[in-house]
């Protein structure tokens, strides 16, 4: 039972835009799971991966064994029935910190920057902010987790975000990969070009 942060990647959309799994695309050689996990890692946190369809495939191409798979088995629901998942494995924990596998390039300091603030906000919802512009990932102390629950599904965590405004705190970073969404075969040619192989 885990009692302190934990930090969970959702990972088991369809990828029907993609083609492909994203978790399996590259960054740098990395896939782009790979790459999250350690990053997450970095901060010592637990890393708990959530997976759909595609959680064989995934696990022969990915090292998941520091890592604890969780398996959604309709994930066609949205992202939030897999952060539900995890919920019914981590409801015990102190919160989550949700990073979705299609935002590969947030960097280890953005992650350990929002770990250091939950130390000093631990009842607040923690946002990465550039520039004045939200992204991801997104720490949800326990006291959110019900909400979490009963959020509708076609709007996710989002929605406990836009309820609990006043709870809600933008932590400044200098990490531009923080609004970088990677869901189609475009936006992963983009960041080709910026000299990134995601192929």
């Amino acid at each position: 039972m885990v009692k302190g942060l934990a930090s969970v990647i959702l990972a088991a959309g369809f990828s029907s835009r993609m083609g492909s799994p994203k978790a399996l695309l590259e960054l740098r050689g990395r896939s782009f799971l790979r790459t999250i996990i350690e990053r997450h890692k970095l901060s010592s946190l637990p890393v708990y991966v959530v997976l759909g369809q595609h959680n064989l495939h995934v696990a022969e191409r990915v090292d998941l064994s520091n890592t604890t798979v969780l398996v959604n088995p309709d994930p066609s629901r949205g992202a939030l029935s897999s952060l539900i998942i995890a919920l019914d494995y981590l409801g015990e924990s102190e919160g989550l910190l949700i990073h979705p596998v299609d935002h590969p390039l947030v960097l280890a300091d953005t992650i350990k920057c929002l770990v250091q603030h939950h130390r000093r906000l631990p009842a607040s919802i923690l946002l990465p902010s550039v520039h004045g512009r939200k992204g991801h990932p997104v720490l949800f102390p326990q006291r959110f987790f019900f909400d979490l629950r009963r959020a509708p599904l076609d709007q996710g965590a989002r929605w406990v975000v836009h309820q609990n405004l006043a709870s809600t705190f933008l932590v400044p970073v200098e990490d531009s990969g923080i609004l970088v969404n990677v869901n189609t075969p475009a936006q992963a040619s983009r960041l080709d070009r910026r000299g990134l192989n995601v192929s």
